[in-house]
């Protein structure tokens, strides 16, 4: 599977959904697309799909295989966007895997087992917790969209840390960009 893009800030409110939204539906017109939705909210979810048997929070509680959460999304999006849907239970995830110690990669493991698409964007959740962190961590390109208010700019410094942590202890091949 070609890149994994995260779109991720750790300030809410500036366009993430959206972004993974428009930029996984314009993908899908030549290639295939699965969008993933690590966020509690469901934003993204509520805007591609009806219902789901499995969500995200399924996989990384281990309960089901990527390949059994990943569902077509609606018609009108055509047959190359696929979806797995967040869940309100994803804000209690750190909760649900306090006992695994390398729960920073089971987002990252599961996609590797999955080869179903050529693209994966996967929506984050704001701030930095788990289901951003895992994000971070499967990720080859982290997307940050920002708008001219002065509390996105106030964020970025501390974003940026975050990526060049996960760059230098889990990660060190992904690379961001703001948008």
């Amino acid at each position: 599977m070609l890149p994994i893009i995260a779109v991720a800030a750790q300030k809410g409110g500036c366009g993430k959904s959206t972004l993974a939204h428009a930029f996984g539906s314009t993908l899908s017109r030549d290639h295939s697309v699965l969008l993933i939705d690590a966020d509690p909210q469901m934003s993204l979810t509520r805007a591609v799909t009806i219902s789901s048997r499995w969500t995200l929070h399924d996989v990384l509680t281990r309960r089901c295989s990527m390949q059994d959460a990943v569902e077509p999304a609606l018609p009108v999006f055509g047959q190359n966007l696929l979806v797995v849907a967040g869940s309100p239970l994803l804000a209690s995830l750190d909760a649900a895997t306090a006992s695994d110690l390398n729960r920073q990669y089971v987002l990252s493991d599961a996609l590797e087992g999955y080869c179903g698409a050529t693209y994966t964007v996967i929506d984050c959740p704001a701030g930095i917790g788990l289901a951003t962190t895992m994000a971070l961590v499967a990720a080859d390109i982290v997307i940050t969209p920002v708008s001219t208010t002065p509390a996105c700019f106030e964020t970025l410094g501390a974003f940026e840390l975050t990526i060049a942590q996960v760059q230098k202890r889990l990660n060190p091949r992904i690379r961001w960009f703001l948008a």
